[in-house]
């Protein structure tokens, strides 16, 4: 063979392994080790050219056989997930990687050979890295905001259907790398099943027209098995060549947050010192099972004043009286069911409401002999109480309820004190005897 000059060319010069073993790049090739799981765990070097050893310093062949894990014993497990996911996938990846024992700066470029084998080439970048200095300042800004506002960005790629999670500082972050999505979430225990509905529901709001979506959901990135509260929030755009799906976003820990909401709505619903609900969230309940109320269905209004209570203030101080007040609370509780409404009115008048009663005569008295035996029964009360009883079936607002179980409880009071009394209302009149 004669090149264009009529010269002999040796055969060998055009064979892949003379351009690769001369080539002035370090250049190797990889095979993907996996362990007893059938997980890639390691990378046997299969073939290095003379650039790469001699960037490593060794001679000839030695390289062939080593595993990166002895190597390269700190940089071999971020390296893991890239050569495993080309070797699998086909995807290249190039990331750059900082090798204090030579004290260059490289970037690394991987591609699949086949599957399960790499192409790596190994480019010192290091005598341009100065004039990087300034992209690397800006990179160091953004990882420090990223870190301090988020803990964790994410990118998802239809066409690999890879997902990777990174520390909120990206370019040194940790990084994770899931196959699937969202099944993958679930797979790895990030996400439970239960929320696979509302994140799909959530997802489909992307168009790619790249408009924003935000929503919390429960989830465990620690591995510990703790679910906490996170916002995510992210945007769907198309890779600019290839048209592929993109979602790209940021992850941030809302538990906290979460559990201070409670406690505030908590304390905006709830009396403080009874623990039972407050005059306004009391008052708005009542209201709106008024507007759903059921045909045919009585409901009862309990307004209860313990009397005297002004002597216990006065004799034993407001630290007994709040005492007094905190123990029949308790028994107030105890005596109405699970779904009444019981408030405190405020001072030491307290509400309960029963719903859909049946046989309203019955449970108003039920309810008057267990609230009566109780108090009996709670020791050092030293209080009775006065119950004003309004009973109808009508469809009438809050205002006429505590109205009329109000003018029960002056009647109550005006009779004598610790005992009740009722003003009944119905739709239909009661049958009476002739």
């Amino acid at each position: 063979m004669k090149n264009r000059r009529g010269e002999s060319m040796r055969d060998d010069i055009k064979t892949p392994d003379y351009y690769l073993e001369n080539m002035p790049l370090a250049y190797c090739t990889v095979k993907v080790v996996k362990d007893k799981n059938g997980k890639a765990s390691d990378l046997e070097i299969i073939y290095s050219n003379k650039a790469h050893r001699k960037m490593e310093g060794v001679q000839s062949d030695t390289l062939t056989g080593k595993r990166i894990s002895q190597m390269f014993k700190e940089e071999y497990r971020k390296w893991m997930p890239y050569f495993a996911d080309t070797a699998s996938s086909g995807t290249a990846h190039t990331i750059s990687h900082y090798m204090s024992r030579m004290d260059r700066h490289f970037l690394l470029c991987m591609y699949q050979l086949e599957e399960g084998i790499c192409g790596c080439v190994f480019q010192d970048i290091t005598p341009g890295y100065g004039s990087r200095d300034k992209t690397m300042q800006d990179h160091e800004k953004l990882d420090f905001l990223l870190g301090t506002t988020t803990d964790l960005v994410f990118e998802y790629n239809s066409r690999t259907d890879m997902l990777t999670l990174v520390g909120g500082g990206y370019s040194r972050g940790d990084r994770r790398m899931i196959t699937g999505f969202p099944q993958g979430l679930f797979e790895e225990g990030i996400l439970r099943r239960k929320d696979e509905a509302r994140l799909r529901t959530e997802v489909d709001k992307l168009d790619g027209r790249r408009q924003n979506i935000q929503f919390d959901i429960q989830a465990c990135l620690s591995g510990d098995g703790t679910y906490r509260w996170y916002t995510v929030n992210c945007s769907e755009y198309a890779e600019r060549f290839t048209g592929y799906r993109c979602v790209v976003g940021w992850i941030k820990d809302i538990e906290q947050q979460r559990q201070n909401r409670k406690m505030l709505e908590k304390d905006a619903m709830y009396d403080s010192l009874t623990d039972i609900y407050n005059m306004k969230t009391g008052k708005d309940l009542v209201a709106e099972w008024i507007r759903q109320k059921k045909p045919s269905s009585s409901h009862i209004m309990f307004l209860m004043d313990l009397d005297n209570f002004k002597n216990v203030n006065d004799t034993y101080g407001h630290h007994r009286g709040d005492e007094v007040l905190q123990q029949f609370a308790r028994i107030v509780k105890g005596v109405f069911r699970e779904n009444d409404i019981v408030y405190r009115m405020g001072g030491d008048e307290f509400i309960g409401f029963t719903k859909n009663v049946s046989m309203p005569e019955q449970a108003v008295e039920r309810i008057m002999k267990s609230l009566y035996q109780k108090m009996e029964k709670e020791s050092g009360l030293g209080v009775s109480c006065s119950v004003g009883v309004f009973v109808t079936d009508r469809v009438c607002s809050y205002q006429h309820l505590y109205r009329m179980a109000d003018q029960a409880l002056y009647e109550a009071k005006r009779a004598g004190k610790n005992r009740y009394q009722i003003i009944r209302e119905y739709e239909q009149p009661e049958e009476t005897s002739p």
